[in-house]
């Protein structure tokens, strides 16, 4: 028994090492991540300090910007003040009696004009599109069988001659 309990008193010191090398290699790992978790901490904080860095620079490349077009102007304003000692004014400005263009005679009978224009072109265009026929030959030409029947025009005199019959009356 004795030699059992070496044993057993052995792989429990050599389980206890190893526990303890455990324990170690853990606060090492914890260690190692404490000093990750602070370096992730640090970056959104640096973020930030970048973002503030950024934005000022911007604000000053305009304030610079702002400060060269304000010296230019100077230096151009100078310039004129040298070139041109000094400016009179020769005579104070007037508003006109009458507006110079259009007139409303002008724009009137350029809308008659229009109008004309337009009237013509309608009644042309209306006259060439027109899809009537007109005599006998058209409507055969056109239909390709042969009429049978066409209503006559009316003219003045057969107007007379249909008043004169027992109640006829006028045709418009």
């Amino acid at each position: 028994m004795e030699i059992g309990n070496a044993e057993l008193r052995a792989e429990i010191e050599a389980i206890d090492a190893q526990i303890a090398r455990r324990e170690r290699d853990r606060e090492e790992i914890g260690k190692q991540i404490r000093a990750y978790q602070a370096r992730l901490n640090i970056a959104p904080a640096l973020e930030q300090q970048w973002q503030t860095l950024v934005r000022d620079r911007e604000i000053l490349r305009t304030q610079y910007t702002s400060l060269q077009n304000k010296k230019f102007q100077a230096q151009m304003t100078a310039e004129m003040s040298k070139t041109y000692a000094s400016y009179k004014v020769l005579g104070e400005p007037s508003l006109p009696n009458a507006p110079a263009f259009p007139s409303r005679i002008d724009i009137a009978m350029m809308g008659l004009a229009a109008g004309f224009f337009l009237g013509l072109v309608a009644a042309f265009g209306r006259e060439y599109v027109d899809p009537t026929l007109e005599t006998e030959e058209e409507a055969a030409r056109v239909l390709q069988v042969p009429v049978l029947v066409s209503v006559p025009e009316i003219t003045d005199g057969m107007r007379r001659k249909w008043k004169s019959l027992p109640g006829g009356r006028e045709v418009a």
